[in-house]
């Protein structure tokens, strides 16, 4: 039995086995973003239309929050700035949750609607970002530097810059890179900082991912 476990056949069949836990839990994970997403949509939507049918003003929100916590306590996201940020979000996006939008993080949608007036351009960076996996801090990086009015990234027309602040360095992430076919232009030294910290990390993790998978024995499960 010993050399049943130790044989090839099964450091494969324990490794498939991780591999799909892992995949699991991403799309789990993915799915549970989705719906939270969806819900803060949902949720600034409801406040936008009782706003406009009743006439009510900013103080409902308040109102609302205090409420909202006390009938679920400890739950998160539940605050009066998060609520304003929920109307932001569903007025930004009138009709629904665009399926790029939905797969960032809550965070990741807080920098667009801090950061960026133009839908289109909004749309834009959530677009680049659900594809690339870029962390908070370079999402933040990318809008600050202008990455939308580079040559080739989106149509340099007039009015497409609204909204964006000037460069500020970000504080580096462990989510993602950006693609390898950025180019970074002279004068934007925060935003190579920031890469070449993403890079450094993301070399540690593969590092360790490779010495985890040297060890055979298979771990109790939680």
């Amino acid at each position: 039995m010993t050399g049943e476990v130790q044989s090839a056949d099964y450091v494969a069949l324990l490794e498939a086995v991780k591999d799909e836990i892992a995949a699991s839990r991403v799309r789990a994970a993915r799915a549970v973003n989705a719906e939270l997403i969806s819900m803060y949509w949902r949720i600034g939507a409801l406040i936008l239309e009782r706003q406009a049918a009743q006439g009510w003003g900013a103080r409902v929100v308040e109102r609302l929050a205090a409420d909202l916590r006390a009938s679920f306590p400890g739950a998160r996201g539940l605050s009066r700035r998060n609520l304003h940020y929920m109307r932001a979000f569903a007025e930004a996006w009138l009709e629904e949750v665009p399926q790029p939008v939905a797969q960032l993080p809550w965070g990741h949608v807080r920098v667009l609607l801090d950061r960026l007036e133009d839908h289109e351009v909004r749309q834009w960076y959530a677009t680049r970002d659900a594809a690339e996996g870029w962390s908070r801090a370079v999402l933040e990086t990318m809008v600050a530097s202008r990455l939308h009015l580079r040559p080739g990234s989106l149509r340099a027309t007039p009015g497409l810059g609204r909204g964006c602040p000037p460069a500020q360095p970000g504080r580096p992430s462990r989510r993602g890179i950006p693609p390898a076919d950025l180019r970074i232009p002279a004068g934007t030294a925060p935003l190579g900082l920031v890469l070449l910290r993403e890079r450094h990390i993301q070399v540690r993790a593969r590092t360790r991912a490779l010495n985890a998978t040297a060890v055979h024995e298979p771990r109790p499960p939680e």
